[in-house]
């Protein structure tokens, strides 16, 4: 495929994000998700508060050990303690809500007039969504996670800074391939393990734009994810409480990069009728 054929679908993939919000229903389901988030951080940020702090005290032990405890501690391991909590709940309860969202597109261009089999219930979709979305956070934190450990493992800061890149591109390229699975539960009545086949095989003939739409998530996260790998320098040369701002902003960015990922693999996909699905 040309260069320009790939940039002008990932053009449109990007359009199609505005485009579906013709459907309301598709973006709610993002708005629901940050607002767990929000809940979430504000439940391990202030855990002290009463009548949260019998249940989470015990809960930020377990996680951050004795020091998340103690102030300003606690606001330095808070990042940490947020994305223990984090990959599960997106697994579990994101998928479902992301899932609802490509649902809602779906129809949304079924009613433009694209074609696809007869409506499923989402009710029965759900467990596919849930298996879904654990392989696919175990594909897109797995990578990154042992580069992590990798890089604790040499002294070489540019090795490093290389083993880093190799766990992010990584992840982008496993998301690229699974990334779609939710829409051919959808429009292929599939269950989860025939939707992501389907994913892999659709996704390797247009992967180099599904990964510039990754890419673009990632590179929108990059300010935040960058001071909250070092929330100990934020701590030292700025107010503590920075930590807990930083957290929310990266919900607020959460919101706004899921829905455009979903919103433009998803059009960028249903757009091509003569994939016929």
């Amino acid at each position: 495929m040309k260069i320009s054929q790939v940039f002008l679908d990932y053009l449109k993939g990007l359009s199609e994000s505005r485009l579906m919000l013709r459907s309301p229903g598709a973006l709610l389901p993002f708005v629901v998700y940050a607002a767990i988030l929000a809940l979430m951080l504000f439940a391990l940020a202030f855990f002290l508060v009463p009548p949260m702090s019998s249940l989470m005290v015990p809960v930020v032990k377990a996680i951050g050990g004795e020091r998340a405890l103690h102030y300003p501690m606690h606001l330095i391991l808070l990042p940490d303690m947020y994305y223990v909590l984090y990959l599960p709940l997106t697994a579990l309860v994101g998928f479902v809500l992301f899932g609802s969202a490509v649902f809602h597109m779906a129809d949304a261009f079924q009613r433009e007039g694209a074609t696809m089999d007869a409506r499923s219930p989402f009710a029965r979709a759900i467990p596919a969504m849930l298996i879904i979305g654990l392989v696919y956070v175990f594909a897109a934190s797995a990578p990154n996670m042992t580069a992590s450990w990798l890089g604790t493992l040499v002294e070489n800061p540019r090795l490093t800074g290389l083993i880093t890149l190799a766990g992010i591109l990584a992840s982008l390229g496993l998301q690229s391939l699974l990334i779609y699975a939710p829409m051919f539960v959808r429009t292929e009545s599939r269950g989860a393990r025939g939707a992501l086949r389907r994913s892999i095989k659709y996704a390797r003939t247009r992967f180099t734009q599904t990964a510039m739409v990754l890419l673009t998530v990632v590179l929108i996260h990059q300010p935040i994810d960058y001071l909250l790998r070092q929330p100990d320098k934020v701590v030292l040369k700025f107010r503590p409480e920075l930590v807990i701002y930083l957290l929310i902003a990266g919900i607020v960015i959460e919101l706004a990069t899921t829905y455009l990922l979903f919103s433009a693999t998803t059009g960028m996909a249903l757009s091509r009728r003569e994939d016929s699905f």
